[in-house]
């Protein structure tokens, strides 16, 4: 696009300007982003000032600068515009065209990667161009394009990534939609025709303050930014306000809910045997599934297909040939003795007692947990987590997760309140050899917090840190010395 379109689109028709007649080639807001002929978007943000890396952008090859924040540098092609934020979303829709047909933004405290990667693969397995942007990577098809920093990207790389795959022929852009995101506006502006809540609880209550706050950025996808006319997908089992009702209304949004009998979507297991309701019309579920959490994630993925008019007999008949995604309770090496060892992405206090009973109804047995609690984060749930793991697990071993700035053992030792009885190991990673080398015949170890991340946080830095990996390499050498002796 021309910048002078660009110009006049953001009411800025200043004659003065050169470059008015140069291809702009992308949009950025984040100046480590920019190629050569990019324009770079620089706001006030609660951490830096834009400004601060307008120089650097123009070095990496933006080609022009708009700041809303003043800037004293005229020999700069740089334009003041103080409305520059308001106008974006507005800009980055003409900008970034076509996008897929369907933008699917999955929101909630815990199961947002399940469900967008159930969702996915079952769009695959019909065959239809399938697009995926969330907690674990970027994807295309089967294909993985890029990792990404945060779960829901900055407004200019969401527009960008899903006219990309727009481009690619992708018609379902399925992408998670963090409280962060909503309420730093990442996703404003996408046509957002299919908005989906998995649930809600306490989490992120060290930037929303209160369990309140938090709950209604997250009711905020349905009210704001979800189209008009379009499809809200709604956990039967989370209460909503009457305001938040009324709203969905007035917009003439189509409601779907999934969870309970009186649900379009539920899943009840009876005798070992599942069944799926659809609108109350009963078909059996030839997969067996005995998970709890499972089963509320594949009805948000069922109902999800509902609204786009794909779901039938076929498809709920393929659930055996999807996968967890990376992260999810994925096994380990199998140990000699028998035991079993899982990586985990649990970090909430619901997360945290869903995978402790997933295990103690699949196996028949309390199993062992290792985990830590993020540093500058939440810290409210450290005690929560400590009081389930000492009610749920067998053996419980604290360690650090991502500390950042935090006192590790501070963080280690609110957690401790709640259950005192645990093992206390600062070093993660003797934690998972330690963990490792206790595990008794036909015992289970989940290790919990971390999952598909392949970092530690310690201050500002990252340092890599693959729980599986390291778990992997722990169990070869402890089943070569079973063999050994």
């Amino acid at each position: 696009m021309l910048l002078k379109k660009i110009l006049l689109l953001t009411k800025n028709s200043n004659k003065k300007i050169k470059f008015k007649n140069e291809k702009i080639n992308n949009i950025n807001l984040n100046s480590n982003n920019i190629k050569k002929g990019d324009l770079y978007i620089s706001l006030i943000g609660k951490k830096y000032k834009g400004n601060s890396f307008i120089k650097s952008a123009i070095n990496r090859g933006a080609k022009f600068v708009i700041t809303d924040n003043k800037f004293g540098n005229k020999n700069l092609p740089v334009l003041y515009d103080n409305k520059i934020r308001k106008k974006l979303p507005i800009l980055l829709k003409y900008f970034y065209k076509p996008l897929p047909k369907n933008l699917i933004a999955i929101t909630g405290t815990n199961g947002k990667t399940s469900v967008s990667w159930y969702l996915h693969q079952l769009l695959l397995l019909k065959k239809l161009n399938s697009s995926y942007v969330g907690t674990i990577g970027e994807y295309y098809k089967k294909n993985k394009k890029s990792s990404l920093e945060i779960t829901t990207p900055d407004i200019c790389s969401l527009f960008k990534i899903a006219n990309n795959h727009a481009q690619k022929n992708s018609k379902y852009f399925i992408f998670e939609a963090s409280s962060h995101g909503i309420d730093q506006k990442r996703i404003e502006g996408l046509p957002i025709n299919i908005a989906v809540i998995t649930n809600i609880s306490k989490d992120h209550l060290d930037y929303h303050k209160n369990y309140t706050s938090y709950k209604s950025i997250k009711l905020n996808l349905f009210t704001k930014f979800l189209n008009k006319n379009g499809t809200a997908i709604l956990n039967s089992k989370i209460n909503y306000p009457l305001k938040f009702k009324k709203e969905l209304k007035r917009k003439s949004i189509k409601i779907i809910t999934y969870g309970s009998k009186k649900s379009n979507i539920f899943i009840e297991n009876k005798l070992n045997k599942n069944y799926i309701y659809i609108n109350k019309k009963k078909i059996k579920i030839q997969e067996k599934i005995d998970n709890i959490q499972i089963i509320e994630n594949l009805e948000c993925s069922f109902a999800i297909l509902l609204a786009l008019g794909l779901l039938n007999k076929k498809i709920i008949g393929e659930i055996n040939k999807i996968k967890n995604p990376s992260g999810r309770m994925e096994e380990c090496y199998k140990l000699n003795n028998l035991s079993r060892v899982f990586i985990d992405f649990a970090h909430t206090p619901d997360a945290i007692s869903s995978i402790l009973d997933f295990a103690y109804n699949k196996f028949n047995k309390k199993a062992n947990i290792l985990f830590g609690c993020g540093g500058d984060r939440d810290k409210s749930k450290r005690i929560s987590m400590g009081r389930i793991a000492n009610l749920k697990a067998n053996k419980i071993y604290l360690t650090d997760d991502n500390p950042r700035n935090e006192n590790p053992s501070k963080i280690r030792s609110d957690i401790y309140k709640g259950c005192s009885r645990a093992k206390l190991i600062p070093n993660r990673r003797v934690a998972i050899k330690i963990a490792l080398q206790e595990l008794k015949q036909n015992e289970i170890l989940i290790i919990a917090g971390k999952g598909h991340e392949k970092y530690q946080i310690i201050k500002e830095r990252k340092f890599l840190f693959d729980d599986l990996k390291i778990a992997n390499n722990y169990i070869k050498k402890i089943n070569e010395k079973s063999v050994r002796k």
